[in-house]
């Protein structure tokens, strides 16, 4: 329902470039994100307690630059 949003409130030449980096940012994020929960676990010898801690501190972690970019509008 909101797919079509980014295109509506950007003009079309920086959507374009929105699009093509947030790609490339998800992409990226894949690739690191996806194993990291089982090295972690591993190295915690299978301590399963820590893993909400560690999605909050993801989580904030994550928040922060959209605080920034929300301030800086």
């Amino acid at each position: 329902m909101t797919a079509p949003l980014g295109s509506r409130l950007l003009p079309h030449g920086l959507f374009a470039r929105f699009s093509a980096a947030a790609g490339i940012v998800l992409a990226a994020g894949s690739m690191v994100m996806g194993p990291a929960p089982g090295k972690t676990l591993d190295l915690l010898h299978q301590d399963y307690r820590s893993v909400f801690p560690i999605g909050g501190f993801v989580i904030v972690a994550a928040a922060l630059p959209f605080y920034e970019i929300y301030l800086f509008f």
